[in-house]
């Protein structure tokens, strides 16, 4: 569990991302059987990341101009 769950790991995937940082992972890896207070940090230091990851979606989901940039790009191509 410690290697899985490690905040190192989390923190040096997160700090020396240069655009974007995606985390793949199990909705099954929140829900995890902790059975020492460390396990217990690890577990709650990615949900922590998904919860902050959640809530800065949809604020900018919310800050989004409703244009679909697939639609354009459609219209650009089909005009050439």
């Amino acid at each position: 569990m410690e290697f899985l769950f490690s905040r190192n790991r989390l923190n040096v995937a997160i700090s020396r991302a240069r655009a974007v940082t995606i985390v793949v992972a199990s909705p099954l890896l929140l829900e995890a059987p902790c059975r020492t207070l460390e396990q217990l940090k690890l577990v709650n230091t990615l949900c922590f990341a998904k919860h902050y990851a959640d809530r800065l979606a949809s604020t900018q989901q919310s800050a989004r101009p409703a244009v679909d940039f697939r639609e354009q790009r459609s219209a650009r191509e089909s005009a050439i």
